[in-house]
């Protein structure tokens, strides 16, 4: 009887607990709307009111914990969690999450990496109320502050003074090429070269800290012409020996975008278009796309003619009648994406989860297959992406590895194989190296167009496939890298579903 009263008792008070917190949060989010408290109403030494923001990005510096928040109405606030506390904040908080706020502190912004020009900033500790709420259309999912290239030279670090701190600079171009370095002291940096849009060209030099920021996966399957936005960098001046220069630098704080949806960066990306179509249109004996009869035959190049105009060709498209003569060893043929974000997958005990998006079913699947591509002048390494391994096979990345067994990324399936030797036309564009590896692929091969047809191919599915002949036997059996693993089964015409052929050993 005791321990049933016992029982009572603590199940009113779970319950109770339960009823308050719950009426807390509520009254939480009733006073955050009625208020209707935003970030640009923030002091340093105010008094704080709940508030409900976004969280976009995140940092570290000097073993402190910095956050970037957002509100639905655009305007945006540094966060500080002190080093003692980031375990809590890191299980708390979530990138991209929406959160309700309260019981911070309103503090200064701070003198040093400054990331935007808000007057306060939050501090945060283990009393800071922090409730997560439904994610939301009308909270933006990034910020940006660009600072046009005209305006530069005020950034400059001699520019500045302990009453006017620095703010770090946004800024967003036209990806050139990547160039990777070590320094003097053994250090790795990506120096990447940008075009702006009012023309000049200026570098951006990413230091090892922020080089995992750098998808150049993201970069490689981004639609040209591709627009980066960096976030949070340093100007400074290098002075050579004839002229001194601008140039950028990253900070801890700096986070990387390729073609962010946002106003300004579609339109830069417009712009860029429509410059590429008047050079086009003012080149001797260029001809208009409505006299043009096939799409893929526009821009047309030899690979010869590619690998030796490289460099002055870079970021544009052209298109190359060949063939994919072999599979580069020790390459995945396709990699895991988030389905919901633009960021790498992990597999963990509950699911998929990118660090921002948990427990998820299943990833989003995505070719990028390294081969030998010849025509009858040279050959070279390529990197087929999904669309255009999907034009080479007729075989979705998804079914590869989930309906026909796939799921080795290093052992190349029997479908790709079947398209060795295969006459096709490709649309191509420089690849942008970020390792300084001699195997690395020259070109990115974006889509496949039939060579006969004015289609995309799409070759019937290996279940309909006949039987191959001799010769193609031999071509599989000769190629040296043919994975000796097991291979798919086809279907021949003539032959039953429950009597399917291997090709022979």
């Amino acid at each position: 009887m005791r321990a049933k009263k016992r029982k009572f008792q603590l199940t009113l008070v779970w319950r109770l607990q339960g009823f308050f917190h719950s009426f807390a949060v509520v009254r939480l989010i009733v006073m955050a709307i009625i208020n209707d408290f935003r970030i640009a109403s923030i002091v340093p030494r105010g008094d704080p009111a709940p508030i409900e923001v976004r969280v976009i990005r995140k940092w570290k510096r000097s073993n402190d914990l910095f956050y970037l928040m957002i509100d639905k109405y655009g305007d945006a606030i540094q966060a500080t969690v002190p080093w003692l506390d980031n375990d809590y904040f890191e299980r708390k908080i979530s990138l991209f999450s929406c959160y309700l706020l309260d019981d911070y502190i309103c503090n200064d912004a701070p003198t040093s990496l400054k990331v935007n020009a808000h007057p306060a900033s939050i501090l945060m500790g283990t009393t800071t109320t922090i409730t997560l709420i439904p994610s939301s259309e009308t909270f933006p999912m990034h910020y940006f502050n660009f600072c046009p290239y005209a305006n530069l030279h005020l950034r400059i670090d001699d520019n500045l003074t302990d009453e006017k701190p620095s703010v770090l600079t946004d800024y967003m171009g036209k990806i050139e090429d990547t160039v990777p370095g070590i320094t003097k002291k053994g250090k790795n940096y990506l120096r990447v070269k940008l075009t702006d849009i009012s023309g000049p060209n200026i570098d951006v030099t990413l230091w090892e800290e922020v080089l995992p920021r750098f998808d150049k996966q993201a970069m490689l399957s981004a639609e040209e012409p591709i627009v980066v936005a960096f976030t949070s960098l340093k100007v400074t001046i290098f002075k050579g020996h004839t002229s001194d220069k601008l140039q950028l630098s990253s900070t801890p704080a700096t986070h990387i975008y390729f073609n962010p949806d946002v106003e300004s960066a579609i339109e830069a990306r417009n712009r860029f278009k429509e410059k590429t179509l008047h050079l086009l249109a003012a080149t001797p004996g260029y001809e208009s796309q409505e006299r043009h009869l096939r799409a893929e035959d526009r821009n047309k190049r030899t690979i010869s003619e590619l690998l030796e105009h490289q460099k002055e060709n870079q970021g544009q498209t052209f298109s190359c009648q060949a063939s994919v003569t072999s599979y580069i060893k020790g390459r995945p043929w396709y990699y895991t994406m988030c389905p919901q974000c633009p960021r790498k997958i992990y597999q963990t005990k509950r699911g998929w989860s990118c660090g921002s998006h948990q427990n998820l079913p299943e990833p989003k699947f995505m070719y990028c297959v390294a081969a030998t591509i010849s025509d009858n002048t040279a050959p070279t390494m390529a990197t087929f992406f999904d669309e255009a391994t999907v034009g080479l096979i007729g075989i979705q990345c998804k079914d590869m590895v989930l309906k026909h067994g796939y799921t080795d990324r290093y052992q190349t399936p029997e479908p790709l194989y079947e398209a060795i030797g295969k006459d096709v036309t490709m649309q191509v564009q420089y690849a942008h190296s970020t390792t300084p590896n001699p195997n690395s692929s020259v070109l990115s091969v974006n889509k496949v167009y039939d060579s006969k047809l004015n289609i995309t191919a799409t070759p019937p599915s290996p279940t309909q496939q006949t039987t191959p002949t001799a010769d193609k036997k031999l071509a599989l059996e000769s190629n040296e890298n043919r994975p000796s693993a097991k291979r798919q089964l086809y279907q021949s015409e003539g032959v039953s579903d429950t009597k399917k052929l291997r090709f022979s050993e």
